[in-house]
């Protein structure tokens, strides 16, 4: 047996060792600490930490529902939809604070493309706090304008906006709603006094930038606040890392000898990573070529403007449907090939 050899099973019988005492520590804990254990490791910003300690607790417990409600809010963030809904389905199963788990239940369905369920869900769903039932109610009329039922969509909206009559979320969805039947004006009226209120809504400032593009044809203010808004998303900064990451990795892979991650902004307004990947001509006469593209997209509301969830790519009449598909997903793909 050769020394690395030898040196590779001591490795592993140590590993096996660690690990093995690291499932008995865990055993010994109830379910009950294995949840502050969870909570522990969000306040510490690890969430995938506190997925496992509470997938220990309900294997423990598998009727603990405040474990189901958090596991399934974090496969939520996390963006894994059908995990969500199985998870906040099997909390509302056990009655665990309809408040927290509906509205989110809610979500998790329409971004899985059940807006039928959705409305199944509202037949079903008795909520009790203004922020709660405005959410939900929110949700419901998005899911109905998905359905095309236009009157349902207006009577939640009404629903929504009577809990809660300065909730954003639902003044947005009754100026698309205003928006659809061209009268831009009053939808505007709508997002200009949620953006005196809060000048930094995401949502809000897509909206603004959507009226600019279609009814105030003022193309370059639009795209300004496009950019605002991926800006003032924190929640989405994250995915455009991942994506110049994925896209500095993708070109190195194709041969490119200089790929860097340019940060942005300055250090009082940071903005956000651009890719630049050179190959040099073997000639140092011939001339350069400077290819653009952006590997960023736009956000995705209005949700209910969709036939099928925006980040899952959907053929159809030979066309590939999907967020930046075309503008600029396929260009930049198309770049990666050298």
């Amino acid at each position: 047996m050769s020394h690395k050899t030898r040196n590779r099973i001591v490795v592993r019988a140590l590993l096996a060792t660690i690990v093995s005492g690291c499932l008995v520590a865990c055993s010994n804990q109830s379910p009950e600490q294995l949840l502050a254990s969870a909570k522990t490791y969000l306040r510490g910003n690890q969430p995938d930490a506190a997925i496992i300690q509470l997938n220990n607790a309900l294997q423990a417990r598998p009727d603990f529902a405040e474990a189901r409600y958090l596991l399934g809010r974090l496969r939520f963030d996390k963006g894994e939809n059908a995990a969500a809904v199985a998870e906040l389905g099997k909390a509302n199963d056990l009655r665990y604070s309809p408040d927290d788990v509906v509205p989110l239940l809610a979500k998790a369905l329409l971004r899985d493309g059940e807006p039928g369920k959705v409305i199944a869900l509202d037949h079903v769903s008795r909520l009790e706090t203004p922020p709660a039932v405005a959410d939900f109610k929110t949700t419901v009329a998005i899911a109905h304008s998905m359905g095309g039922e236009g009157q349902e969509a207006l009577a939640a909206v009404a629903a929504a906006l009577q809990a809660k009559p300065d909730w954003a979320p639902a003044l947005l969805v009754r100026a698309d709603q205003l928006a659809a039947r061209r009268q831009f004006a009053e939808a505007g009226q709508i997002v200009d006094g949620v953006l005196a209120r809060a000048p930094d809504t995401p949502d809000a400032l897509v909206f603004k930038a959507d009226l600019l593009r279609q009814a105030g044809g003022d193309p370059e203010a639009a795209v300004a606040l496009y950019r605002k808004a991926l800006l003032a998303d924190p929640g989405h900064h994250q995915d455009v890392r991942a994506s110049a990451a994925w896209l500095a990795t993708h070109l190195r892979a194709t041969g490119f000898p200089k790929v860097e991650i340019w940060e942005t902004g300055s250090a009082g307004s940071p903005g956000l990573p651009a890719v630049f990947a050179c190959w040099p001509a073997a000639d140092p006469a011939a001339p350069a070529v400077c290819v653009y593209g952006h590997h960023d997209v736009q956000p995705v509301e209005p949700l209910d403007e969709w036939d099928s969830p925006p980040f899952e790519p959907a053929e159809r009449d030979g066309q590939l449907l999907a967020r930046g598909a075309s503008d600029d997903k396929g260009q930049v793909m198309f770049h990666t090939l050298g």
